[in-house]
């Protein structure tokens, strides 16, 4: 009976350690997702391919509404896009560690992952580790907010830039990861399903809000990369052009010295970054007719008068023998 009671224990070890070494094999590594454990993604293999979705909708989505019903199947959509998309993972990433680069280094990030698979897989496999820590859920939200969107190039093939924007929407359904702070607190994360879970935040330091336009060159409205921007670039004719009768002159000669790079900003991007000129005094208006000053002839002196002393004559008078008596 002893005998058959080691047997049956030396068994049960064999069985657990056999037991524990497969859940130490099975556990997720990089190049594979931890949360999707649904069949939806059966036979899917990450970062294969690459599908950039704004491309799929009209306005600056991040692609598709998301439709699925529960939180694992939107966890495996969200991982599917993740995998197909590098600039949408790009944009999560960031999002996630709170720290967002510059347009030019988001692009080049996106590159990055093109070039090298195996990196992108290990990225998002790292990214997707730390939300298992999380608790997901679905949720709907309203009030003031701003997300990110994307503006498409020039065709399907060119990675979109990604912006911040400040839509209006009084309610959302967004996929929300609530996770610890570490120091005891949680913070949250939100992806907006309507539009391709597109972060959604009350602000994205450093993210622009729309793309940065280039210094008109023909005079017509710069190009945007299939935006419209939200304000009205700042005009202004060329130099020398001959400004409209309409339009009644301020200033003569010169620029208006309080349109410039120490009060207007914006007058920098418009390529006047240079010192403000000094106008001349403006001519009088045209209505006002000057007084004509005539000068006075020069006055020529009067020529000295000499007085010639004339002698004394005398004289006999004689008279006639005619004159009466």
């Amino acid at each position: 009976m002893m005998k058959q009671r080691v047997i049956v224990g030396v068994a049960c070890a064999t069985f657990a350690l056999l037991l524990f070494g497969f859940v130490i094999v099975a556990k997720p590594t990089l190049g594979q997702s931890p949360t999707s454990t649904s069949t939806t993604l059966s036979g899917f293999v990450c970062a294969q391919e690459v599908h950039f979705f704004a491309y799929d909708v009209e306005p600056n989505f991040f692609g598709p509404a998301s439709d699925f019903e529960s939180v694992q199947t939107q966890r495996d959509e969200l991982h599917r896009r993740r995998c197909l998309d590098p600039a949408k993972f790009v944009a999560d990433r960031e999002y996630a560690n709170g720290a967002f680069s510059s347009t030019e280094q988001r692009q080049a990030q996106v590159q990055s992952f093109l070039n090298d698979r195996e990196a992108w897989r290990d990225a998002i496999a790292l990214l997707e580790l730390a939300e298992s820590k999380c608790t997901a859920s679905l949720e709907t939200m309203s009030g003031s907010y701003k997300t990110l969107y994307m503006v498409k190039g020039a065709d399907a093939s060119q990675a979109p830039a990604i912006y911040q924007a400040s839509p209006e929407r009084p309610e959302f359904r967004v996929l929300r990861f609530t996770c610890p702070d570490g120091n005891g607190g949680t913070k949250q994360f939100n992806y907006k399903l309507n539009c391709g879970f597109q972060p959604v935040a009350q602000e994205f330091p450093g993210v622009p809000t729309q793309p940065v336009p280039a210094p008109p060159t023909t005079g017509g409205p710069p190009p945007t990369g299939g935006h419209t921007p939200t304000t009205t670039p700042i005009t202004r004719p060329p130099v020398n052009s001959t400004v409209p009768p309409t339009t009644p002159p301020t200033t003569h000669g010169g620029k208006d010295p309080n349109d410039g790079i120490n009060h207007n900003p914006g007058a920098c991007g418009q390529g006047d970054c240079g010192p403000r000129p000094v106008a001349p005094t403006p001519p009088p208006p045209d209505s006002v007719v000057p007084t004509a000053t005539v000068a006075p002839p020069p006055v020529t002196p009067r020529p000295t008068v000499t007085v010639v002393q004339q002698p004394t004559v005398t004289s006999t008078i004689v008279s006639p023998s005619t004159a009466p008596g």
